[in-house]
């Protein structure tokens, strides 16, 4: 072998040597760190809060004057509409959350009928159909008992009382018979005062705002319709009530 030849084996046989060290070492792998979610502060239920709200009612007026009748002396069964300002506060303990409402607003209804309206005006026909229009004034108050079924979704029962009232705001419209005129008769005073039960779903927007439904129902065995009638005992009315209100917390 010339002296050219053995440089020449010796430095390839450095490069073998240097290749096979390599890849004998462990693969060193660059760790992968977890992206952790930023989990935003739940929703605190507690504390007051204030809102607007609009409210849809089929209520049902009924007065029996003879009970052994098998049809009402005078019926009627307006869907009245309605807008609210609520104003209301909650405790919340752990899921649970307890709280007051109030609301006052306006509504209005109209809608037709047929029956004895002597019950209400002296002197008007015992059986005559009629158009009948109001506008008035509305309150309610309840208590809300609730569970939270996630950190933002709550969803109660509710107990309390609603009201409405009107005051010669309120009129019944019909064709005299005999003269075949028509004819406007009017309530000095009209309303009626509801106990309420009923459940629904609160959401919360964001940490500030939340949007609420409820269903209502509300019962009055006894109420009052009207000064005009002297006994009330055979006056029976009940509501089915619906919700919809945007809640600002604070």
């Amino acid at each position: 072998m010339t002296y050219f030849h053995k440089p020449l084996i010796l430095a390839v046989g450095t490069l073998l040597a240097a290749s096979v060290a390599q890849a004998a070492d462990p693969v060193v792998s660059t760790p992968i760190v977890p992206v952790v979610p930023v989990i935003e502060d739940e929703f605190d239920w507690s504390g007051f809060y204030a809102g607007l709200g609009g409210t849809a009612s089929w209520q049902s007026y009924e007065f029996d004057g003879d009970a052994a009748a098998s049809e009402p002396d005078f019926a009627f069964y307006p869907t009245v509409y309605g807008g609210q300002i609520v104003l209301g506060g909650n405790a919340q303990f752990d899921s649970v959350v307890f709280g007051i409402e109030a609301a006052a607003g306006i509504y209005g209804f109209s809608g037709s009928g047929t029956g004895d309206l002597s019950e209400l005006f002296s002197g008007a026909p015992d059986d005559i159909n009629f158009d009948y229009r109001s506008g008035g004034y509305s309150a309610d108050l309840s208590a809300r008992l609730g569970y939270l079924v996630t950190p933002t979704v709550l969803v109660y029962g509710s107990g309390g009382a609603s009201a409405i009232y009107s005051n010669n705001n309120t009129s019944f419209t019909y064709v005299d018979p005999m003269t075949s005129d028509e004819v406007t008769e009017e309530l000095e005073h009209f309303g009626n005062l509801f106990g309420t039960i009923g459940a629904g779903v609160e959401v919360a927007l964001s940490d500030a705002v939340s949007v609420d439904f409820e269903y209502e129902y509300g019962f009055s065995a006894a109420g009052w319709l009207a000064e005009e009638i002297p006994e009330l005992e055979g006056l029976s009315s009940h509501s089915h009530t619906i919700s919809a209100q945007m809640l600002f917390h604070f």
